[in-house]
């Protein structure tokens, strides 16, 4: 991850980069206290059924990227067909 973030050039965009051994809502709970943010700050973009679990169970806002695996068409969560939508879903310019 740290390798994947680092080839992508946005590691500057992140207060911190977490994944495994770690769960995902262990991970939740280690960026928040890493941010000093309040859980519902936190937003968590994915694209599977244990992203939505984590954000649930975590109690953070989740939004689901919509793809050929998956096959999210309606859900109960915002969903986005590609990555680029998110700064206009958030209102963002």
């Amino acid at each position: 991850l740290q390798e994947s973030v680092g080839k992508l050039s946005i590691k500057p965009f992140f207060a911190g980069v977490f994944g495994r051994p770690a769960t995902k809502v262990e991970n939740l709970k280690r960026a928040a206290e890493h941010a000093i943010i309040d859980i519902k700050d936190i937003l968590f973009i994915g694209d599977g059924m244990g992203d939505v679990q984590a954000a649930k169970e975590y109690g953070c806002q989740f939004i689901g990227i919509s793809n050929r695996y998956n096959k999210w068409t309606t859900e109960s969560f915002p969903l986005l067909h590609s990555i680029a939508e998110l700064p206009k879903f958030l209102n963002i310019k």
